[in-house]
């Protein structure tokens, strides 16, 4: 690639699958698939009932803009720091800063939610007064939940669920379907959430509160919860 004159900057390159990206300036932005539908569940109490809902999957985080909020740095070889910044998705410029020739490290200092810190990254200034473009990718959080049936083992459907977040604002909220939700470069890396049913099927029993701590490494990480059921006995006897 031939570079420019007298400027350090960032471009936004070409994303592969559902990785997102992170220049200088750090990566993308979220794309959210939301829907609203409303449906008639059943109570465990055998009531019906009307249950609005909103279920968020995130299948794709790569919109092709830059992501904003991840606070980067580059520092020299002795740690010292020659620039400290937050993104705002626009391109980095550094001036007549650096010194030809010397390697020097990009840091992510902290990612946005949804996002994973991207590893160090070093560069060498080129001699010639080009332009050196530093791509930096920034992985991002990946949480799939999945509500089964204790006497089947099967995925259950009717479950009322949220996830909520440490101060128990409500991230999430759905009634299952049957199969498992996916939820992609929503929920912050490190952070310790909690999975909530709000009711359960008709014949079963609502979960007890599960708490999850989302993985730093980008790896999906996979969430489930078990309804027990409802258990009668009856008995004849005579008088």
């Amino acid at each position: 690639m031939k570079k420019k004159l007298g400027v350090f900057l960032f471009t936004l390159a070409l994303l592969l699958g559902s990785a997102s990206i992170a220049f200088a300036a750090v990566s993308g932005s979220e794309e959210k698939e939301a829907a609203k539908p409303s449906r008639t569940a059943t109570s465990s109490e055998g009531e019906n009932k009307d249950i609005t809902y909103e279920v968020t999957t995130l299948h794709s985080v790569t919109s092709g803009e830059a992501v904003v909020g991840a606070r980067l740095q580059i520092l020299d070889k002795d740690g010292n720091i020659k620039a400290d910044w937050v993104t705002d998705g626009k391109d980095f410029e550094l001036t007549a800063e650096l010194i030809a020739g010397e390697t020097y490290t990009l840091h992510e200092v902290s990612a946005p939610a949804g996002y994973i810190k991207a590893a160090d990254q070093t560069f060498t200034v080129s001699e010639d007064g080009s332009v050196d473009e530093i791509v930096m990718k920034d992985d991002y959080t990946k949480v799939e939940i999945l509500k089964i049936s204790a006497k089947t083992g099967e995925p259950l459907a009717g479950a009322h669920l949220q996830v909520l977040a440490p101060d128990g604002e409500v991230v999430l909220d759905w009634v299952t379907d049957g199969t498992a939700v996916r939820v992609d470069g929503l929920l912050a890396a490190g952070v310790t959430y909690t999975l909530h049913e709000v009711s359960a099927p008709a014949g079963y029993v609502k979960a007890a509160d599960q708490t999850f701590t989302v993985g730093e490494d980008g790896e999906l990480q996979k969430i489930t919860m078990v309804n027990d059921y409802t258990k009668i006995r009856i008995r004849k006897v005579v008088k």
